[in-house]
């Protein structure tokens, strides 16, 4: 699904390739950006570096002259990600910064991380009405309930997850503010699962062991008593 409001700023990975798509996209002042895929044609039309970084910029034009090449050009940001790697990154946007540009595709994944997290916590994976008006108003309702937990996360004396403060609230709904409050500031308490499966398995094998000294009979008998009980 492509955004096609002017406004809108496409995000693709470097997996969609497709020059013939995205002289459409040109075509229609339709904006995106990618990365180069490894392989990929360039011709490089003008090279610039970008004052007061390690970053450059191109101009380029994609494809096989005889078969792929794209009748639109395009502009090539290379950079490096946080451990020091080369990035390459396409764009048919010449008017933002190179920087932004490179922002925009280093945080795409916190965006996907975003509406995951919308989707399995607030109940947007089916919708209850199927109008513009209803989805529109379910989707506006599930981003206003996120914006306000991340609010209430934020102010909290105490580290939370988003998760466990939706929770906490949820488990207080009907609970005066003050008490909501309390709970909310309170230290999160650690959880002891892990020490339970060291629990079950040490067990586990203490009932092996009774097994190996016994036998397995003592098991069909109704007050059997186990080492690990």
């Amino acid at each position: 699904m492509v955004a096609t409001d002017p406004d809108a700023l496409n995000v693709f990975d470097r997996g969609y390739v497709d020059y013939k798509k995205w002289d459409e996209y040109c075509q229609a002042g339709i904006r995106f950006v990618t990365r180069l895929k490894e392989g990929s044609l360039v011709d490089v039309i003008e090279q610039r570096q970008i004052t007061g970084t390690d970053m450059t910029e191109s101009t380029v034009i994609l494809g096989n002259p005889k078969t792929t090449r794209m009748k639109f050009q395009l502009r090539l940001i290379q950079t490096r990600d946080s451990e020091g790697n080369p990035i390459i990154i396409l764009t048919n946007d010449f008017s933002m910064d190179a920087f932004e540009i490179s922002e925009i595709y280093r945080l795409r994944w916190q965006v996907e991380l975003f509406f995951k997290w919308l989707k399995q916590h607030l109940k947007i994976k089916r919708f209850f009405g199927t109008s513009d008006s209803a989805v529109y108003g379910q989707i506006w309702i599930a981003l206003i309930t996120y914006c306000l937990l991340m609010m209430t996360r934020l102010t909290l004396p105490v580290e939370i997850t988003l998760l466990d403060t939706m929770r906490l609230i949820a488990d207080h709904l009907y609970s005066s503010y003050a008490v909501l409050i309390e709970v909310l500031k309170k230290p999160p308490v650690r959880s002891s699962r892990g020490r339970r499966r060291n629990e079950h398995s040490e067990s586990f094998n203490l009932l092996i062991k009774q097994i190996d000294i016994e036998g397995t009979e003592f098991l069909n008998t109704v007050d059997v008593e186990l080492f690990y009980l």
